[in-house]
């Protein structure tokens, strides 16, 4: 394993090796810092009394972010927060000053000139800066999250007024916040609940995650829209903001596909099929691809890093790579499809009739096998983590897709649902109170 590896991964392997990784995993280590040592909770006599790894997102060079979900108690009600991580070579409180002036910045300004900003904390114990969500420098578009002002201004007309009246009270949420890569804002007015939408907020500057503001156009546009005769549908866009990065979207009602008992598991999975097959027939053309090789690599990546964290498990991790890699690798080519690239439950919004597909950052062309696999390994995550499942949701899966798309070929789909396995088995052995899944998912790696 390692030979292959090293071989093979990109540049995780070389520079995840900061002295205070595991102690940024250690729950209790965390907790006590961040009680000891964070304006914030104090400020609000809150205690963290749990922290919870949800994900680790390797950077390279030395830089790590890890997705945290702390636990705070109020002495009399308990309640989550996410909270982001980075740690860093260098000297984090400086680093902290160079984010906090970025955020004061005029045009994209987050943050008020001359003040702090307690949601943001170093902590040179562990080299790290904890910050909450909502608060990015390289998202121009959270500047309308934190002056409701600048918001009633551009989404005036999308919320039922007009720029020139008095701005009435809004309420903003985070509702996905990927640090330093895109955050997804629900506004909403006060006065008049049923007036909301949500914001697209993404990297300034950046030609790939700006390219995406023009994806749901086109998709509405070629058959994702809401008259659509089959109830597949995209969110409507609405509008976007060059200076700001922003994309607004409608905000669609109904629930996440997978995480409802209301309609039959087999039925979800048919309608995950037809979705999928619908996206994959689409005649749009995206510039980015995602070849085997790409996948690969990332799994080599993946494989390294975790088993320098979980090293109990690098026998088995080094096992299942060498399996994906010689079944994945030794599959003909095949026509490349418009693919998602992170097709789940939770990509689907379903309300009984109408389904609408959300998240296109990762849309490219590939094996459409991709999709496939990915969705079909985290119904068997769901499975370990002792979710409802059903045994014939597979079938319904590839029946409903095969209806509208030509039918995926058994070793095709076999070794892309290994590779989805694989990578979330990387991802689940370094997320607090889940690391026990790993082994299982390995397990079923043929």
């Amino acid at each position: 394993m390692n030979a292959l590896s090293h071989r093979h991964s990109g540049h995780w392997h070389r520079h995840f090796r900061l002295p205070h990784l595991r102690s940024a995993l250690d729950p209790d280590c965390l907790c006590q810092l961040l009680n000891a040592h964070w304006p914030w909770v104090a400020a609000r006599g809150l205690t963290v009394t749990a922290c919870h790894v949800h994900r680790v997102f390797p950077r390279g060079a030395g830089h790590q972010v890890i997705k945290y979900v702390l636990t705070l108690d109020d002495g009399q009600t308990r309640r989550e927060q996410v909270a982001f991580g980075e740690l860093l070579p260098g000297d984090v409180r400086g680093y902290r000053t160079r984010v906090l002036d970025k955020l004061r910045k005029s045009r994209r300004q987050q943050l008020a000139r001359g003040v702090d900003c307690d949601a943001i904390v170093a902590l040179p114990p562990l080299g790290m800066l904890l910050r909450l969500p909502g608060w990015d420098e390289k998202l121009p578009g959270l500047t309308l999250h934190h002056y409701p002002r600048r918001a009633w201004r551009l989404l005036a007309p999308l919320l039922g007024g007009s720029a020139e009246e008095t701005c009435p009270p809004l309420r903003g949420q985070v509702l996905n916040h990927r640090l330093g890569k895109r955050c997804v804002l629900r506004v909403q007015r006060v006065d008049a609940p049923e007036r909301t939408v949500v914001l697209r907020c993404l990297k300034a500057g950046d030609a790939r995650h700006a390219a995406s503001l023009s994806v749901m156009q086109q998709l509405w546009d070629k058959g994702f829209h809401d008259q659509a005769d089959d109830d597949i549908r995209i969110p409507r866009p609405l509008m976007s903001s060059e200076a700001l990065a922003t994309l607004a979207i409608e905000d669609v009602p109904g629930e996440l596909l997978g995480e409802t008992g209301r309609w039959p598991l087999t039925g979800q999975a048919a309608v995950a099929g037809r979705v999928l097959a619908k996206l994959h027939g689409c005649p749009l053309g995206v510039a980015r691809t995602r070849t085997v090789g790409d996948e690969l690599t990332l799994l080599a990546d993946w494989v390294a890093f975790t088993s320098e964290l979980r090293p109990e498990l690098q026998h088995d991790l080094g096992r299942a790579l060498h399996s994906v890699w010689h079944r994945l690798g030794g599959l003909p080519q095949c026509p490349p499809a418009l693919v998602h690239r992170d097709y789940y439950g939770k990509q689907l919004i379903h309300d009984g009739q109408t389904t609408t597909l959300i998240d296109f950052d990762t849309l490219c062309q590939a094996d459409p096998a991709l999709d496939l696999g990915n969705y079909l390994a985290h119904r068997r995550l769901a499975a370990h983590q002792g979710r409802p499942v059903a045994d014939d949701e597979p079938q319904a899966l590839l029946a409903a897709y095969a209806e509208r798309a030509r039918p995926v070929a058994p070793a095709r789909l076999g070794a892309w649902l290994d590779a989805a396995r694989l990578r979330l088995a990387c991802l689940y052995a370094l997320q607090t109170g889940q690391g026990h899944l790993a082994p299982g998912l390995l397990g079923e790696i043929q």
